[in-house]
């Protein structure tokens, strides 16, 4: 029955239901389109050169701020810097080729090589400083490029600026467009098509993860850094060949067409648009360059203020941007609400009975001389455990006792200043916790960590399946998969979310399962269909599960063992029939406000 149910679920009938694109994010694609063809087409295919001109430059702008999208709404990094990666490209391809000779096509190139190196240096900070302080970092650079440009006169010929000439521009190919203007359009629409693909995507969920929780990002084996580093360069090379497009498009670059106001535009277009939208950089860049620049012509001195007047108009009527709060109120108004509720008991596979016993006389798990201080306080003091595959290990003790400190100790997230931990014989201890999330220890937290953003699906997809599909029934799973997918994980209460947290942990296929409360805020009902998966995954599948819980009624029925801690060190340890009416044992809980006794 296994084994079938095993090939039903890796048919390739599966394929349909992964597509590239998301419905919701398929229709803000197609209507960007539509919008960005028309406002392009339209003026130049009937002969109003001024107005075609004016949207052309805007769709450079729509393809710099969709790029500045990604690395905003999907990654969270803040940067002012896109102006000047920006002015980066357009120079060093307007130096390729009016001063060095080269044909336009290679010239651009080089230039999205020049954005490519001057995202990488902006990114390098995001290894180290986040939010404003990186904005700080980068904003500093679109402050000093144009006077960079000026210093190294002999080189770029700031003081005149550089001329190039483009072939083909000019001659008509189709309704009144150029080569350029088609790949201007081209790239435009390109850009949109590239940033509904990431969200789609479960590369991009990881980067949303990452950004509103590195340690969950961490426990599911992401790297929070490379995925920050990752989103910089896309956004670079996004900016990039915007930047490389502007040189042909004009003809002409100087210092002036590259100020700090420039970055700011592309920043606020984000903001003003709708962050998390996919068409918000659109709005954002008529509203903010269109508008002032060429309707309300004699506000052009003051774009600064205007664009504060609108960024602050926007947000405070509009706190989701212009776009994202429309896109909320039609939700609302016409949207179906769905509510899908999580049965975490028929998602899990059992296996061959007797799969738990091989090589249970060995420990999956050590811990050996365990000490970590926090100043004064000893969180762990010389502590030991061992933990054998198939088994349920409870970790007991009163509040602050280090029970928790010893799971992150154990998944990488605190660092022991003495002792060792070893997974099937393999020492782990200065491995990071991306590591050892690979190696096979999965974790929730104390406090769910669930992406309200994103669908239940969506949460759950972070996580890379694992290849052999040993933990989840992934028939089932594919058949939650829908209603999943249509409900949102805001709408999921506190006890649903553990059990999100929990499914979206077994997908990922854990030897080693730490388990921080887990039936805090469950029903009774809930508790017993808990302890009745966790049964079979330790049991039926030899998956190792640590514990800790406060429900003591809980862990006497469940735990194949029981760890009893008190300030850091081990009390004492041994099955639940062992530790029945030890004195210690109970003097312990009592003193941390909790009975021992398990009825």
């Amino acid at each position: 029955m296994a084994v079938a149910e095993r090939a039903a679920s890796r048919s390739p009938s599966r394929a349909w239901q992964v597509p590239l694109l998301r419905r919701d994010v398929s229709l803000e694609l197609l209507l960007g389109i539509v919008v960005i063809t028309a406002t392009t087409v339209y003026p130049l295919a009937t002969g109003n050169v001024y107005w075609g001109q004016v949207f052309l430059l805007a769709d450079v702008y729509i393809i710099a701020a969709v790029s500045l999208n990604i690395l905003r709404g999907e990654a969270g990094q803040i940067s002012f810097g896109q102006g000047a990666i920006f002015g980066a490209a357009s120079y060093a391809t307007a130096m390729a080729s009016g001063l060095h000779s080269v044909h336009i096509v290679p010239a651009m190139l080089i230039g999205v090589a020049a954005a490519l190196g001057f995202g990488l240096l902006l990114a390098l900070p995001a290894l180290r400083v986040q939010g404003y302080y990186l904005a700080f970092v980068t904003i500093a650079a679109a402050l000093v490029f144009p006077d960079l440009l000026r210093a190294f006169d002999e080189h770029t010929q700031a003081v005149t600026g550089i001329g190039v000439l483009v072939p083909g521009v000019g001659r008509e190919l189709f309704l009144g467009m150029d080569w350029v203007a088609a790949a201007v359009l081209a790239f435009a629409i390109a850009s949109l098509l590239a940033h509904g693909l990431i969200r789609s995507s479960r590369f991009g969920r990881r980067m949303r993860v990452a950004a509103a929780s590195p340690e969950a990002a961490l426990s599911l084996g992401s790297s929070p850094g490379r995925l920050r580093v990752a989103a910089f360069l896309i956004s670079a090379l996004g900016t990039g060949i915007a930047g490389a497009l502007y040189v042909p498009l004009f003809g002409f670059v100087s210092p002036g067409a590259f100020p700090l106001h420039l970055s700011i535009l592309l920043y606020f277009a984000v903001i003003v648009g709708g962050g998390k939208t996919l068409i918000g950089p659109i709005a954002g860049v008529y509203l903010l360059s269109i508008l002032p620049n060429n309707v309300l012509t004699g506000l052009v001195e003051y774009r600064l203020l205007v664009y504060g007047v609108i960024a602050f108009f926007v947000m405070y009527f509009f706190p989701d941007g212009l776009i994202g709060s429309i896109r909320e109120w039609l939700r609302l108004a016409f949207g179906r609400v769905s509510q899908a509720a999580i049965a975490i008991e028929g998602l899990v596979r059992g296996s061959a009975p007797g799969a738990a016993a091989e090589n249970a006389s060995e420990p999956i798990l050590a811990v050996r001389g365990a000490s970590r201080s926090f100043g004064a306080v000893r969180a762990l003091d010389d502590m030991t455990l061992e933990v054998r595959p198939g088994e349920i290990h409870a970790l007991v003790g009163p509040n602050g006792c280090g029970k928790t400190t010893l799971l992150n100790a154990l998944s990488g997230f605190v660092r022991l200043q003495r002792g060792e931990v070893v997974v099937d014989g393999t020492p782990l201890t200065r491995r990071s916790a991306r590591s050892r999330a690979r190696y096979g220890i999965g974790r929730t937290f104390q406090t769910p960590r669930v992406f309200e953003d994103m669908s239940v699906w969506e949460n759950v997809d972070v996580a890379r399946p694992a290849a052999d599909d040993a933990v989840l029934a992934t028939a089932a799973l594919d058949r939650a998969r829908l209603a999943w997918d249509e409900t949102q994980a805001s709408s999921l209460p506190h006890a649903q979310r553990r059990l999100l947290e929990i499914v979206r942990v077994l997908r990922a296929g854990p030897r080693i399962l730490l388990l921080d409360e887990p039936a805090a805020g469950l029903s009774a009902e809930e508790r017993i269909a808990l302890a009745d998966v966790l049964r079979t995954l330790s049991h039926d599948s030899g998956m190792a599960v640590v514990l800790v819980e406060h429900d003591l009624s809980l862990v006497w029925t469940l735990a194949d063992r029981i760890s009893v801690m008190d300030e850091g060190r081990l009390l004492c340890s041994g099955t639940p029939a062992e530790l029945e009416g030890n004195e210690a044992l109970e003097t312990v809980l009592v003193m941390g406000g909790r009975r021992a006794d398990p009825d």
